[in-house]
């Protein structure tokens, strides 16, 4: 299964309107993670995402982009 998370997670920053710098901040994740998800495709740990999850205030299958069942 591939994980959108590289798109989403530039997508849900945008329409948050933070930088990379901002969404760090709030997250506690690192500037440089949050770029390698975003340029590099790097898939980041479950940790990870609920932080950033958290910091843009979206639910997870949100951000990684997957339909979950009822």
């Amino acid at each position: 299964m591939l994980l959108k998370i590289t798109y989403n997670l530039y997508e849900l920053r945008m329409r948050a309107g933070l930088t990379q710098q901002q969404l760090a901040n709030r997250s506690g994740v690192g500037r440089t993670t949050i770029s390698d998800i975003e340029v590099k495709g790097t898939h980041p740990s479950v940790y990870t995402i609920c932080l950033l999850a958290l910091a843009l205030n979206v639910r997870l299958d949100k951000l990684i982009n997957i339909k979950l069942k009822k």
